[in-house]
């Protein structure tokens, strides 16, 4: 099989920690007989970020459509449920923390906090 995939996202925070948006992958087999070739879905996605206990997590869930599939058996809709926790990354620094006066510190850190 030689196949190139390319996947194109765009979500929209809707507020307190929930998003919208789409983020499927569409591909093309080289290999494929013609008329085969293409699978291009059509997905939405609804996600929200909240905390339990003392960690965070997000939930995703994803309904997704095949519109242009490679043949008759191959699979039309996809329902997915992910959840997934939400961690520092151990690879990246913090960055180096500036003069902020304490009432923006405040503002910043209260979307934050709200999560916990």
């Amino acid at each position: 099989m030689s196949l190139t995939s390319v996947q194109a996202f765009v979500f929209y925070g809707l507020g307190n920690g929930w998003l919208i948006g789409s983020g499927p992958t569409i591909s093309y087999d080289w290999n494929a007989a013609s008329g085969d070739e293409w699978t291009v879905p059509l997905q939405m996605a609804l996600s929200k970020t909240t905390s339990i206990g003392s960690g965070i997590i997000k939930l995703n869930f994803s309904v997704e459509r095949n519109v242009v599939r490679p043949s008759a058996f191959a699979e039309d809709w996809t329902y997915t449920f992910a959840i997934s926790p939400v961690t520092k990354n151990p690879f990246q620094p913090n960055p180096p923390m500036s003069n902020v006066d304490d009432v923006t510190r405040a503002a910043v850190l209260a979307p934050i906090r709200e999560l916990r």
